[in-house]
């Protein structure tokens, strides 16, 4: 391979990761612009566990309601977004790691959702319940 060709094929690698980064941009502001419609529903369903939050700075509340749009922004757009990870970087690998990506990547989202199932309905109330069980007359929380 000549010095040309090289520089060939690494720029039009280069021109398609590009590509598929801009397509990826674009589908996550829409998806948080989409979210931010939605955001108030998720941030209660959130709270829910504490019962209410509190700020204590005029921008908290916006930061608060700009997380929840973009965390949901990037949950709905994973698919897509890891297709096209897997779209650019599968044509570079072997049918044998293919395969074991394509058995890795399954079961680390089951595994991934399973995890979060588990920390939202037991291991955030006990520890919620545990910290707050602290609190006395003198010690007043402010959520």
């Amino acid at each position: 391979m000549t010095p040309n060709d090289f520089l060939k094929a690494f720029f039009v690698h280069l021109n398609e990761l590009r590509s598929r980064f801009i397509k990826m941009l674009s589908v996550f502001l829409l998806a948080a612009f989409v979210c931010f419609y939605y955001a108030d529903k998720v941030l209660h369903w959130v709270i829910k566990p504490a019962g209410h939050l509190v700020f204590n700075k005029p921008g908290e509340a916006f930061a608060a309601v700009m997380t929840v749009s973009l965390v949901m922004a990037a949950i709905v757009t994973s698919p897509f977004i890891l297709y096209q990870v897997w779209a650019f970087v599968g044509k570079a690998l072997k049918p044998h790691e293919r395969k074991f990506i394509l058995i890795v990547g399954p079961l680390s989202l089951v595994f991934f959702l399973t995890g979060a199932a588990f920390a939202y309905f037991i291991a955030v109330p006990m520890a919620y319940k545990f910290l707050m069980s602290f609190g006395n007359e003198d010690l007043v929380p402010m959520i």
